[in-house]
């Protein structure tokens, strides 16, 4: 009987990689969408190395790049050209999948070193593509980044003093010796 229900599985799931494969490969975006809710591999690549998310990202779909983000869709995995979803979800003027992607934590300093692009960021694409919406988006990310950052360094610097203090307390206590 487990055997039965093992080669049923694994014929089902067979069948979503060759569908999903297909529907990447069209860009069927509806297509992706119901093999995603079906089981099918969020991460799962076409020829080019294109995910659902990057499908998503170069068609401008926010409902399934959220979908695919809320299937836990690896936000930095880069295609055969090495852009990932936000890369291309800037080069393609995508501003709601852009925001999405920046909410879900995509990396906004990643760098695409493939072969004639040279090293760009998301950052640098919507700077040569005067995307000037999105650059805003990027920007204003990088710098709540920056601040949390810092706020984190001067929450860690307090937490540092404040155990050097009960330290320096502690050995008082040690170098004078009990209260009589």
């Amino acid at each position: 009987m487990t055997e039965d229900l093992a080669v049923k599985f694994n014929a089902l799931q067979s069948a979503l990689f060759k569908d999903m494969e297909e529907a990447l490969r069209r860009r069927e975006l509806a297509s992706i969408a119901t093999l995603l809710k079906q089981g099918a591999h969020v991460n799962q690549t076409d020829y080019g190395r294109n995910t659902p998310l990057i499908v998503a990202a170069i068609k401008g779909d926010v409902a399934l790049a959220r979908l695919a983000i809320s299937r836990n869709a690896d936000l930095e995995r880069a295609n055969q050209n090495g852009d990932t979803a936000l890369m291309l979800a800037v080069m393609n003027r995508q501003a709601d999948v852009v925001r999405a992607l920046i909410d879900a934590g995509a990396d906004i300093h990643k760098v695409n070193t493939a072969y004639i692009y040279g090293r760009r960021t998301a950052i640098n694409y919507a700077e040569e593509r005067g995307h000037e919406e999105i650059l805003q988006m990027l920007n204003e990310a990088v710098g709540n980044s920056k601040r949390a950052a810092t706020a984190k360094t001067q929450h860690d610097i307090v937490v540092i003093k404040q155990r050097a203090m009960k330290e320096m307390a502690r050995r008082r206590k040690v170098e004078i010796g009990p209260a009589p």
